[in-house]
């Protein structure tokens, strides 16, 4: 599945991860999965000022980088990656 203009920029960052091509549906799955907890989550007004609702943010994305195939010993960094993506591509 081609990842749209909002996903693409997690695509890249799973990719730079995960170079093999043996990792691709596992890439567009978990940034399937990733974007659509963003979206979800990205709802609230004013989101990117609000903790509350980045820490949730940033726990659901953990917990679904945990069951996936990202290095555990990365999961922080990606997941601060991922909301740094986030704040800029899901701002309202």
């Amino acid at each position: 599945m081609i990842p749209n203009r909002l996903q693409y920029p997690f695509y890249q960052l799973f990719q730079q991860l995960l170079p093999d091509e043996e990792h691709k549906d596992a890439i567009d799955a978990l940034t399937h999965l990733v974007t659509d907890i963003i979206a979800e989550e990205s709802l609230a007004i004013d989101w990117v000022n609000k903790e509350d609702v980045k820490r949730e943010m940033r726990k659901k994305i953990k917990k679904q980088l945990r069951a996936s195939i990202i290095p555990k010993d990365q999961l922080e960094s990606v997941t601060q990656q991922i909301m740094s993506l986030a704040m800029v591509h899901y701002k309202r």
